[in-house]
């Protein structure tokens, strides 16, 4: 059913659920997992180990090769979940978000609720606390 998951990071408490769900999801169904990150551009060093630390997790739970995605950080990082999902073939995007109040919600908006709109497969929205 899902041989193949996208997991949207992003460094946030909801991703670090996210990414939970997602390898039970690959573990439940022997899924690949990509994660796919969009950095801001003050990001760097810690990322990189952060993204090294869940590929090592989920090689430790014995999941399928993961495959860890860093896109632009000039790229719309809905753009970019929803393209590499759609390229790779993904059966699931597993993304994380947070409630956000509603002069957030119009200013800045949601990146997960955008990539639900645009998705070309299954997207499992988990949610998190900021």
């Amino acid at each position: 059913m899902f041989s193949h998951i996208v997991l949207a990071w992003d460094e946030s408490n909801a991703a670090r659920h996210a990414a939970d769900y997602a390898f039970v999801l690959a573990e439940k169904f022997g899924s690949r997992i990509d994660i796919v990150s969009v950095p801001a551009l003050e990001e760097n060093a810690a990322l990189a180990l952060t993204l090294e630390a869940l590929r090592i997790e989920a090689e430790r739970r014995g999941l399928q090769t993961t495959r860890v995605v860093v896109m632009p950080a000039d790229v719309k990082p809905e753009s970019a979940i929803v393209k590499h999902a759609y390229d790779s073939g993904a059966d699931v995007i597993v993304i994380g978000h947070r409630p956000l109040d509603p002069l957030e919600r119009f200013i800045v908006g949601s990146v997960s609720e955008r990539v639900v709109r645009a998705a070309p497969c299954a997207v499992l929205s988990v949610a998190g606390s900021e």
